[in-house]
């Protein structure tokens, strides 16, 4: 994300050179809260059932509205839910319930 070099999603979604210098930091920062989310749910046997509903709630009312406000940050999500990523494909069908992408 630092250098903003054209990446795997860039590449896949064709992001224009000059779109890269945004492109690139958003949709590391897209990542980091997916991570986060997939910690969450391949723990949420042993996670206190609070904790969970709150990182749902979190993901519902922060990460879904932010995604949706940006088409790139959409077109990325579509391209996860599409391929399952390298995700479990089980995670991906909750993401897709956190973060519909119409």
């Amino acid at each position: 994300m630092r250098y903003g070099i054209r990446g795997p999603f860039a590449t896949a979604l064709a992001v224009p050179e000059s779109e890269l210098s945004a492109f690139v930091p958003k949709t590391g920062n897209l990542f980091l809260q997916i991570n986060l989310l997939e910690d969450v749910f391949q723990h949420r046997d042993i996670l206190d059932p609070k904790r969970v509903a709150s990182y749902t709630v979190w993901a519902t009312e922060v990460v879904h509205p932010w995604v949706m406000s940006d088409p790139n940050l959409q077109a990325v999500m579509r391209h996860i839910y599409r391929t399952n990523d390298l995700m479990d494909k089980d995670f991906v069908d909750w993401l897709k319930k956190l973060i519909p992408i119409t």
